[in-house]
């Protein structure tokens, strides 16, 4: 792996802020389609800070979805086995149901896996083409972007983030609205890329193996790369205590030997992560599952 720049990267209009805590000051790591991705000097975040994209809204609302087939298995059959997990996750947390918001909620895969009778299902989408999939399938789904569309609920017994926190310019605000959304006694699902994964396996030589590239870890996609230790200090400033963390089962996908050695790997990782008292965790996929720490005022 190549060594990060020692200098500060030098200020530009198109800066952006450590998402995390609001440092300004960056060391850069890689450059890569157009972006500049560093450590912040203050918590340790990694992020995009010169963006290539003026709004990653704007690109998962007209550009992201390639087309019918790519949001059915990259957002639903690849993802059912993780689906169902999330669903027992809640099922556990909220044995009653209740009202629940997916964020970014896609096609609405997740919520189509839930009980209809348990639960109040609603989804927010910025895709107009992923919302008109999940309507189609009897889902009520809001086309826009979270906190600044109107919603016809404003409180719900839960609140799913499903792979999309990296995604969003201002993480805090994001986790502070659901916060403010969530009943006293409110849960939310948050998931992640596995940080440890994603820097083995596209950066580095194993990059380069992959790509001819040094660097691979997609800023077009990507604002930042939330190692726990973000998670954990995002959930504190927000108002959410942790409850617990879990790998997020694999994708289903490939011919049978790839799905074995992501099975694999997938124990694996379990493994090392239960040895370790989850210090070292190298799982695809990272959920983690939180209350709202504050009542309410009356």
């Amino acid at each position: 792996m190549p060594a990060p720049t020692s200098a500060a990267a030098p200020t530009t209009a198109t800066r952006r802020p450590c998402p995390v805590c609001g440092a300004s000051r960056v060391r850069r790591w890689f450059r890569e389609d157009g972006a500049s991705i560093g450590r912040c000097r203050e918590c340790g975040t990694l992020y995009t800070f010169e963006p290539c994209t003026p709004s990653p809204a704007t690109y998962f609302k007209e550009e992201y979805f390639q087309g019918d087939e790519h949001l059915a298995s990259t957002f639903g059959s690849y993802r059912a086995d993780a689906f169902r997990q999330f669903g027992a996750v809640l099922a556990a947390a909220k044995p009653n149901g209740g009202r629940i918001l997916d964020i970014g909620c896609a096609a609405g895969d997740f919520l189509a896996t839930l009980d209809g009778q348990s639960w109040n299902r609603l989804g927010l989408e910025p895709s107009t083409m992923a919302v008109q999939k999940a309507r189609a399938r009897g889902l009520e789904v809001v086309e826009g972007i979270f906190g600044s569309t109107p919603l016809p609920v404003d409180r719900f017994d839960a609140i799913s983030v499903l792979d999309t926190l990296p995604c969003v310019e201002d993480p805090r605000l994001l986790l502070r609205t659901v916060v403010s959304m969530l009943a006293d006694d409110g849960v939310a699902l948050v998931e992640i890329p596995g940080f440890t994964f994603r820097l083995l396996k596209n950066t580095g030589p194993v990059s380069y193996l992959r790509s001819r590239s040094w660097s691979h870890l997609n800023p077009r996609d990507f604002v930042f790369f939330p190692s726990k230790r973000s998670l954990r200090r995002l959930f504190d400033d927000s108002g959410l205590e942790l409850v617990e963390i879990r790998d997020v089962a694999p994708n289903r996908y490939g011919s049978a030997r790839t799905q074995a050695a992501f099975d694999a790997y997938a124990r694996i990782a379990k493994t090392i992560g239960r040895v370790t008292g989850g210090r070292v965790m190298l799982a695809t996929k990272i959920l983690y599952v939180a209350r709202r720490t504050t009542a309410r005022s009356v």
